[in-house]
């Protein structure tokens, strides 16, 4: 079903004439219409031959950002359930709430099939077990390849080990941040057994306000000794980033080098 009352003749040409390039079939050409006129209709104004909205359509034949909590995204969310988006290769969701239909929907029905990139953020700090649409988050695993970020969530043990077993697969992992309460070591053994992961970013965890890692040093020592239990993280991991995590480059060289991690490059930022 495609949308274009509101497109100009010449628009829908063009988007035609673009989706003929688009590789998979006459499937995603018909997706990548349906979501090009979708977005123009929802975005662009009478006025203007461009989506008015900078920021979120930059490239966007190529990446999507959401913002979660301002509408006219989620009524851009909205047209699409239960019809899919494109192959994109990045999807960005910003400021996810608490308990948002649309969101989910979106994320249940509508996701494209494969993208390479993902982010979500929260609008405020949540535990996965508070964060309505968590379990939807997880399912999502399987069509993202290379890199997933996820921003301004609480995890304990628990709730960590579910997140890196379930996306163990993706190059790049960024638990950026986020409240981790890692009061044991934790066994990752199991939850990362045919780990891909090469870069894992834990930038900001670390802030006062966050977990304190200067204050509780021993839950820094416990998440990396919990990594470290993992015999096939180690081959593949190349480098761990700490920006703002109130740990310099000699303690976490020192903390690294104690659980066989000498190898992997530390990112403190100083």
């Amino acid at each position: 079903m495609e949308s274009t009352a509101q497109i100009s003749e010449e628009k829908q040409a063009q988007v035609s004439r673009q989706s003929r390039e688009v590789p998979g079939g006459k499937e995603q050409q018909a997706r990548f219409r349906m979501y090009c006129n979708t977005y123009h209709n929802t975005f662009t104004k009478a006025s203007e031959s461009k989506p008015s909205d900078s920021y979120s359509c930059g490239n966007f034949m190529n990446m999507l950002s959401l913002f979660c909590d301002k509408s006219e995204y989620m009524r851009f969310a909205q047209k699409f359930s239960p019809l899919k988006v494109y192959d994109l290769n990045v999807v960005s969701m910003f400021n996810a709430q608490h308990k948002n239909r649309s969101v989910m929907n979106f994320m249940d029905s509508s996701f494209p099939n494969k993208i390479r990139f993902f982010f979500v953020s929260l609008r405020e700090r949540l535990e996965p077990k508070r964060f309505y649409h968590f379990n939807s988050l997880i399912k999502l695993n399987s069509k993202i390849s290379v890199k997933a970020q996820f921003q301004a969530f609480k995890f304990n043990d628990r709730q960590l080990k579910r997140l890196v077993s379930n996306f163990r697969h993706v190059k790049v992992l960024g638990i950026e941040f986020c409240e981790l309460s890692i009061p044991k070591i934790p066994n990752f053994s199991k939850a990362l057994q045919n780990c891909k992961i090469n870069q894992l970013s834990l930038y900001g965890c670390g802030a006062t306000h966050l977990s304190d890692w200067d204050y509780s040093l021993d839950q820094f020592k416990n998440l990396i000794k919990g990594l470290a239990s993992s015999p096939d993280l180690k081959p593949s991991l190349t480098s761990v980033d700490i920006h703002d995590c109130q740990i310099d480059q000699y303690t976490a060289e020192g903390i690294f080098a104690r659980n066989d991690l000498e190898g992997v490059e530390i990112i403190t930022g100083q």
